[in-house]
């Protein structure tokens, strides 16, 4: 199958037989496959993304690989059990006898491996949703992550006496980001005899887990700027509606902002990017062959018009009235070039799966999945936004 492959070291699954090695990698390429699935990346063109646009696979694949996994995740748990009786079994099915699925064998297992899988989609949900934008380090619980920012200013040039070579000194220091990692997790139950049914997708479980941490990611990213919007007002790097005239504007002041050096991206919602059409000529370009096949153009003016993928806010599925994340009316314009303005840093190696309680009653077992992130935008003199569109 020709899926998004997201990598795995070798080095932080070496403790694993090789059996679980391929579950893990496994499992790894089915979610990114199905993360591709929701946001349709297979649709962006290749000169966007810089690189091959992946093969999203169908619905009977995607159903089949799913299948697959779950078999052989669930035959892998047997297999591990402190039980030898059950480490030659393929009838998945005693797995709803709570005396098989609560077995420390079988529970540390299903924690390391869904660990496993989970904690190198971290940083690639993150780069999913925001694209070629983001900068990514990793390094010990508790350290601290300081990004060097690049100083925008440039050497002025004094006049001066013939000869005396005393010019006033300029000072170029560059400007530091600081991330600090916390804590932040989420909860999510197997119910064993739903699973050992085959009636439960244990991937679709953690793709959810991982759209809801890209949506905590897309939700950080909004509370910053946010803030940072309010002081853009009255400046050229603000546009309270959308002209041609406006965006060129608005995109000039933040290409010398970054030091002339840089490509400007612009990003926003589909909704948003899909109204970004020349003045007077919207039957036309709507009927181009980027609205049509993506549902927007790709370039606007020389720069590239960016998707970012959107989410609910967690809370807000329920009714008619859920709330997106990102809002549809906005768009901003970075300065990229070697750095990137999306800043995110993970502390330790591994992400945490915890057993917390089993509810013997229904013989459902509830885990936390805990990393330690942190992330932020730089806001200072790169980047700029567009109300009204």
């Amino acid at each position: 199958m020709a899926i998004y492959t997201c990598s795995v070291s070798d080095d932080s699954i070496k403790a694993f037989s090789s059996p679980t090695k391929q579950l893990i990698r496994l499992g790894t390429e089915l979610i990114m496959n199905a993360v591709d699935r929701k946001m349709k990346r297979a649709q962006y063109p290749e000169h966007m993304l810089g690189r091959a646009p992946n093969r999203v696979l169908s619905d009977a694949e995607y159903g089949e690989f799913c299948a697959e996994f779950n078999n052989r995740f669930a035959k892998a748990a047997l297999n591990a059990s402190t039980n030898k009786e059950f480490h030659s079994t393929d009838d998945i099915s005693v797995l709803a006898n709570e005396m098989v699925f609560g077995n420390e064998g079988v529970q540390n297992y299903v924690s390391n491996v869904i660990s496993a899988v989970l904690t190198p989609t971290f940083p690639a949900v993150t780069s999913n949703f925001f694209d070629m934008l983001v900068e990514t380090r990793n390094g010990a619980i508790g350290e601290t992550f300081a990004f060097d920012l690049p100083s925008n200013e440039v050497y002025q040039w004094h006049r001066g006496a013939r000869g005396s070579r005393s010019f006033a000194h300029d000072m170029r220091e560059p400007d530091t980001l600081v991330l600090n990692p916390a804590p932040i997790g989420t909860t999510f139950d197997i119910p064993w005899v739903r699973f050992a049914r085959g009636e439960y997708n244990l991937a679709e479980e953690m793709l959810a887990a991982m759209l809801g941490f890209g949506a905590d990611r897309l939700g950080t990213f909004v509370n910053v700027l946010a803030p940072a919007s309010a002081t853009l007002v009255g400046t050229p790097y603000h546009a309270p509606s959308f002209t041609t005239d406006n965006f060129r504007s608005v995109a000039s002041y933040v290409e010398i902002a970054g030091g002339n050096r840089s490509q400007v991206f612009c990003i926003g919602t589909k909704i948003a990017l899909g109204r970004i059409l020349p003045d007077g000529a919207m039957n036309l370009f709507a009927l181009s062959e980027d609205t049509v096949r993506i549902g927007r153009l790709s370039m606007f003016s020389g720069v590239p018009l960016v998707e970012i993928g959107n989410a609910f806010v967690p809370g807000t599925y329920a009714g008619f009235h859920p709330t997106k994340v990102f809002p549809d009316n906005k768009i901003f314009l970075f300065a990229t070039g070697g750095e990137k303005p999306i800043k995110q840093a993970f502390g330790g190696s591994m992400a945490t799966v915890v057993r917390n309680q089993e509810q013997k009653s229904n013989k459902v077992t509830s885990y936390t999945v805990e990393i330690e992130a942190d992330m932020d935008v730089v806001t200072a003199r790169r980047w700029g936004e567009i109300e009204g569109v």
